[in-house]
């Protein structure tokens, strides 16, 4: 017997979720802090989640795709001393415009995040889980390329794809100029901060941060030193 029924809204067969490596303008779609795993237990030493949206990129067939990015605590055993963990949160925050100095220390903010913009570049990163029946598998997740994160207007991505629609709707307050970026170059804290630079290869402001435990993020804002 013949039925109607709705019509799925989209016909792609791998899902919403984001599948391949590339350079990617993304949207926040909400920063979360203590974040937790499926089985709604706290990820080990994971100071935040942000959830994201891909508007454009390098990889064919992404755009609208969403993956989560977890990013952890420094840590003072680890051989660099905590000092990717560091850069890689640090990096992230201010290039959608969620970090700040105050009294000569590094603050986090995410309460503005969802809606904010940044380009980063992904990796699939390979790890191996046991199922509920016991069998191992293999899954790929998403995970930031070193601290390859950058804010919008940043010139190292000026010719990544961007979805200018996307672009116009950000406040102007969050948008910089190409002169600011030059003087994030030119070395002082300040400077690193308004610029927005996002790019973990120059140390910056981040390298006066020490580690000792993970630190909540919530409206009142992360002391980057209490990390």
């Amino acid at each position: 017997m013949a039925f109607e029924m709705d019509p799925p809204e989209s016909f792609d067969q791998e899902g919403d979720r984001l599948r391949e490596p590339g350079k990617y303008h993304v949207v926040v779609l909400g920063v979360e802090e203590n974040p937790t795993n499926k089985d709604g237990k706290l990820i080990d030493n994971a100071v935040f989640r942000a959830s994201l949206a891909v508007l454009d990129g390098t990889a064919p067939g992404q755009k609208d795709k969403q993956f989560d990015l977890v990013f952890f605590a420094p840590k003072m055993t680890h051989k660099d001393r905590g000092e990717l963990a560091r850069k890689k949160i640090w990096f992230f925050a201010n290039s959608i415009g969620c970090a700040a100095v105050r009294d000569g220390k590094m603050v986090l903010d995410f309460s503005q995040a969802a809606g904010r913009q940044t380009c980063l570049e992904i990796e699939m990163q390979e790890s191996k889980y046991r199922d509920q029946n016991g069998q191992e598998k293999v899954a790929h997740n998403p995970s930031l390329v070193y601290c390859n994160v950058y804010h919008v207007d940043n010139p190292a991505v000026r010719d990544w794809p961007k979805d200018a629609a996307a672009l116009s709707l950000l406040p102007a307050g969050v948008r910089k100029k190409p002169e600011e970026f030059q003087q994030k170059k030119a070395g002082t804290q300040g400077a690193a901060v308004v610029a927005g630079n996002g790019n973990g290869r120059s140390g910056g402001a981040a390298k006066n941060a020490t580690a000792t435990s993970p630190a909540a993020v919530g409206n009142g804002g992360v002391n980057l030193d209490d990390l």
